[in-house]
């Protein structure tokens, strides 16, 4: 998960994987936990799993897992408390992805399993990714049980909405949990105050009233199913702001958030575990993160989950040049964090423990609105006049020579290597019909039944702002997503046939 590349693509987080590792799984998964009989204190147990695409944790993944958050959080030091990660290399699950290469072999989250009587019953049956994961970290945890120990759980991702239903498979009464397990998870898509998954388990109405529309997406094996319980487990939950996954906007009429917010999943979401220890430790000893209302810290009664936002900077305001960057960017900050509430914040000021799924318009006036971006432009200019511009646009002189010098190696291709450069680029084009295909199902299936269930809930409630607003803005942010996954398919896709040319020459 350390790259910036999608990690979900239509949230479909479905295995690249395959058959291999889920064999891998049913062998090794104890192995895998690091934290075991030689371990100097056996009444703790790390389980690291991966994110989308890292089924397998490395152990330079484990180790700043450990040192930027399990460590700090929960008291343990890497290597010294866990010597046996040097041989091992995680909790392995298996953490796929729905790939821009189309490999579509196991769902994210959809079906749920419904045959009485069995441990999945109620949550994503075994045919799913996040199934398979639930039951594998369910049996690590019952091991650790038995054998006396607390199981430490750090969940990324696709890991961290694994670990949000494995708390509720353990402790299905939602009360405080006497089981001696711990989570801390970052990037969490079920994050009750911001994660995808929550936004759309239904709707707000201009009353305060929540409508329970849970939208699934059955082309795409993905069902919206809720958010992570806040008061279960100790748990730590990090957030970094505008990661699109995590920090979804509440109020998804506004495109610009939305854009943002498809922006964040490519350049803010898969990079928790490259993050300093300055941007994670708390303003309270020192650091960057901001404690959330909502948190046990806080003094929040029924909360046993503190909740971290990581500050990040726009990433919309990011791809400006630094002049634009200077004049633009408090506008255009404002702008995106209308999509979260009053502009003050690119994330959602209410309760972070509280379940909250997209709403039509933030409780804020025209008046304010434009009182603001009069402040901002004004802050703008002066930014710009008083700032230093170090944008140039001048090519690199040693770019140049490699140019020149690989002109001067310039040689024809083969006949063998065209015709094995056009089969690559016909297979990458094909690869790339599937996600499409699955995204515009969804999109003219799936979302229209979802926008008549809204609609006519918000009717019954009288309210026919709602009932018309609603599906708008829900059509608005997903189709806005829709796009941008389609988009990051073509171009990857286009990117690997430039490749497979590019070699001949």
């Amino acid at each position: 998960m350390s790259n910036t590349k999608l990690r979900w693509l239509g949230l479909g987080l479905v295995s690249t994987a395959g058959a291999g590792v889920l064999s891998l799984t049913a062998i090794m998964n104890s192995a895998f936990a690091y934290g075991d009989a030689a371990d100097p204190d056996p009444s703790v147990v790390g389980l690291v799993m991966g994110g989308s695409g890292t089924p397998i944790p490395g152990t330079d993944y484990v180790e700043q897992a450990n040192n930027l958050y399990l460590g700090p959080t929960l008291g343990t030091s890497y290597p010294d408390d866990y010597p046996g990660v040097l041989a091992t290399s995680g909790l392995v699950t298996p953490e796929g992805l729905y790939p821009i290469t189309g490999v579509h072999t196991l769902e994210l989250n959809y079906p749920t399993d419904t045959t009485p009587g069995q441990l999945l019953t109620g949550f994503p049956n075994s045919s799913t990714s996040v199934g398979q994961g639930l039951t594998i970290l369910y049996n690590q945890i019952q091991a650790d049980i038995a054998a006396g120990q607390t199981s430490d759980v750090f969940g990324y991702s696709q890991s961290s909405t694994i670990s949000s239903l494995e708390m509720q498979l353990l402790d299905p009464s939602g009360t405080p949990s006497t089981d001696p397990v711990n989570f801390l998870l970052v990037g969490d898509p079920s994050n009750p105050n911001g994660g995808l998954l929550e936004r759309f388990d239904g709707a707000t109405l201009l009353n305060g009233t929540t409508i329970n529309d849970q939208l699934n997406l059955p082309s795409m094996g993905v069902s919206f199913d809720g958010a992570t319980p806040a008061n279960d487990f100790a748990t730590t939950i990090y957030t970094a702001e505008y990661d699109g996954f995590a920090d979804y906007p509440q109020y998804p009429l506004n495109f610009l958030s939305d854009l943002n917010a498809v922006l964040g999943i490519d350049t803010i979401h898969g990079t928790y575990l490259d993050l300093t220890s300055q941007q994670v430790t708390p303003v309270a000893d020192g650091g960057d993160a901001i404690l959330l209302p909502g948190s046990a810290l806080d003094g929040t009664t029924d909360s046993l989950t503190n909740y971290y936002l990581i500050p990040e900077t726009a990433p919309l305001v990011s791809l400006l040049p630094k002049p634009l960057q200077e004049l633009l960017g408090p506008d255009l900050t404002y702008l995106i964090n209308l999509g979260y509430g009053d502009g003050a914040t690119g994330y959602s000021t209410g309760p972070a423990d509280v379940p909250t799924p997209f709403g039509l318009f933030p409780d804020v006036s025209l008046h304010s609105i434009l009182s603001t971006l009069l402040t901002d432009t004004e802050q703008g200019f002066h930014d710009l006049i008083s700032g230093t511009d170090p944008y140039a646009a001048a090519l690199d002189p040693a770019t140049v020579a490699d140019h020149a010098a690989g002109l001067a190696a310039f040689s024809l291709p083969s006949l063998t290597e065209i015709i094995n450069a056009l089969s690559g680029a016909t297979s990458a084009a094909y690869s790339t019909l599937l996600p499409l295909a699955d995204i515009a199902n969804s999109l003219f299936t799936s979302l229209p039944a979802y926008d008549l269930s809204l609609f006519t809930d918000s009717l019954g409630s009288g309210n026919l702002i709602d009932a018309l607003g609603l599906p708008i803005a829900a059509d608005v942010g997903l189709a806005t997503l829709a796009g941008g996954f389609a988009v990051e398919s073509i171009t990857n896709s286009l990117s690997q046939i430039v490749g497979d040319f590019a070699g001949l020459f």
